[in-house]
Parts: structure tokens; C-alpha cells; sequence
């Protein structure tokens, strides 16, 4: 029920901060960023429970506030309850996450967050703001970021880096897409997926389903 969720989100929101506060003390590295608590039995990654966490709490409060987040009247709150706030609701989550130089969970959480305000009722102009402000804030972050510009510079010159070091894991997922042609391999039956392809139960997994459904499988779960 709403009041159920409505203290829900409270406690999710909170707790994510609690974890990648954590991260920072006792967080260990995973995919070249410290990111993942070990609890012995299992790994988290508190930044996929933030994930969801700032889209309830962003929901709450747009949703709270809709009648100043989409007035058009001159100090009717439209750029406090509509951008200030859901802001500093996506901003503690990304400073926390950018501690832990996780560059592509800072994005997407960026991006989450911009697309519930959006959806939520932020006026256009605030968002064009915001998206270039985000543009500024990630080009800053490659810049002073030794691990981010590696990752640009392998996206940008894939065919001259070090196809047993930095380029392996994109090289091998487009091993996989190229393997399965039009028709795929059949299902269960990607050999990229055993030991080649990086992480195919999670970031790499749509390669695999290139591998075994092929170009036809591929769009359809597009």
C-alpha cells in the first residue's frame, strides 16, 4: 500500500547510503573501482541498490510536490521542488558512487535520475540545464581519472591497444556478437561464455544472447 512504500523509500535511501559510505571503509575492488562489499557468503554492489533507492525516492518526492514542480508561475518553487531538491537527492547517491571512481554506475544513475524528474514533471529548461551540467561534470571526471581515460581511450582505439590486456573483454563480447551470424548457435550454446567473455551473467550478457540467438534474437530483445 502507498504508506507502505511511502516509508519504504525512506529506509532504501538511507540504508544505500549507509552501504557506499561502507564501500569506502571496507569496500574491495571490482572492475577496476572499489564498488562491492564481501560479506563471505556473497558480493554486493551497494550501488545497484542505490539504483533503486534514488528512483523511489525521487518518485516520493516529485510526486509530493507536483503542484511547485510543474508551476510556471514567477517563485512558485518549480526551480527549488523541481530541480534543487530531486538534485540533491540524485547528487549525494553520484558523489558517493564517483568516490568509488565507478564511472558507469555514476552515469547511469545520473542519467536514472534525470529521467524521473523529466518523467516527474521538471520543466523542460531545467532539464537541458542539468543535462548539460552532467556533460561538464563527466567530461571532468574523465579528465582527472587515470582508470576512466584508459576506458575512453580503449573505446576510441580498440584495433591498437593491447588485445590481452585492455582491450580484451571488447574484443572477446565482439567475438561473441560476430560468432552467432544471423541465426545464433543455438540456445546454451555461446563458447565466448566460458572463461572469454567478461562478466556474461551481468554486463556482458547480451553478447552471449548475440552468440547463441544471433542477429534475429538480438532484435527481438531489443
Amino acid at each position: 500500500r502507498p504508506w507502505f512504500w511511502k516509508a519504504f523509500v525512506i529506509a532504501a535511501y538511507a540504508g544505500s547510503v549507509v552501504l557506499l559510505v561502507i564501500v569506502r571503509i571496507a569496500g574491495h575492488e571490482g572492475g577496476g573501482a572499489e564498488r562491492c562489499i564481501d560479506l563471505g557468503f556473497i558480493t554486493i554492489q551497494p550501488s545497484e541498490v542505490a539504483k533503486l533507492a534514488v528512483v523511489m525516492m525521487l518518485a516520493r518526492y516529485l510526486s509530493e510536490h507536483e503542484a511547485q514542480v510543474t508551476s510556471k508561475k514567477k517563485g512558485g518553487g518549480s526551480f527549488v521542488h523541481g530541480v534543487l531538491v530531486p538534485g540533491g537527492i540524485i547528487g549525494l547517491i553520484c558523489l558517493l558512487v564517483a568516490l568509488e571512481k565507478h564511472i558507469s554506475g555514476l552515469m547511469i544513475i545520473g542519467m536514472i535520475g534525470v529521467a524521473v524528474m523529466f518523467v516527474g514533471g521538471t520543466r523542460m529548461k531545467w532539464i537541458g540545464f542539468i543535462g548539460g551540467g552532467v556533460a561538464l561534470a563527466g567530461t571532468g571526471l574523465v579528465l582527472v581519472s587515470d582508470y576512466a581515460q584508459t576506458r575512453v581511450h580503449t573505446w576510441l582505439n580498440i584495433d591498437t591497444v593491447d588485445p590481452l590486456g585492455e582491450a580484451w573483454q571488447t574484443l572477446q563480447g565482439l567475438y561473441a556478437i560476430g560468432s552467432g551470424g544471423i541465426f545464433g548457435l543455438g540456445l546454451f550454446g555461446s563458447r565466448q561464455k566460458y572463461g572469454y567473455v567478461s562478466q556474461p551473467q551481468n554486463d556482458f550478457v547480451f553478447t552471449v544472447i548475440c552468440e547463441e540467438l544471433g542477429f534475429l534474437g538480438a532484435v527481438a530483445v531489443i
